[in-house]
Parts: structure tokens; sequence; C-alpha cells
């Protein structure tokens, strides 16, 4: 009955911060670090699969998956 992030359904938050930083400050994974744990998407108050980076557009850029990471594998750039 009730959807969790049921308010980003009409938050632009996310959509915003893509259209005004353009491609800059993306986040990159390096796969050949990448452990597959999935501490990133655990953590990720979008609740997002960062593990597996495409055009994320909700992604807030508030850096929980980077301090997650056990082996370093993702960065903003």
């Amino acid at each position: 009955i009730i959807a969790p992030r049921t308010w980003c359904t009409f938050c632009p938050m996310g959509t915003l911060q893509r259209i005004m930083g353009g491609s800059k400050y993306q986040l990159k994974l390096d796969g050949d670090l990448c452990i597959d744990c999935k501490r990133c998407q655990k953590v990720c108050p979008m609740q997002l699969q960062v593990f597996e980076i495409q055009d994320l557009p909700d992604c807030i850029k508030c850096g929980r998956c980077i301090d997650a990471c056990p082996k370093d594998a993702l960065s903003f750039h």
C-alpha cells in the first residue's frame, strides 16, 4: 500500500542536479576493484543499484556509497 520513496516520485532533486551539473561529478565504478559486496547499495538513501552504474538521474551525490566501499572502487569524477 505504501511505497518506499513515494516522495521521490515528485521531488526533482536528483534530476535537477543532473541538469545543472551536466557530466561533472559523475559516479564512476572501477570494475577491477569491485568485489560485488553491494555495500554501496545498502547505504544508498535513494535505494539505487550503485554497483550496476548506468545513468543514475536520481543520484543525489551524497557520497555514502563511496565511503562504504571497502575496495575504493567508487569515486566521483
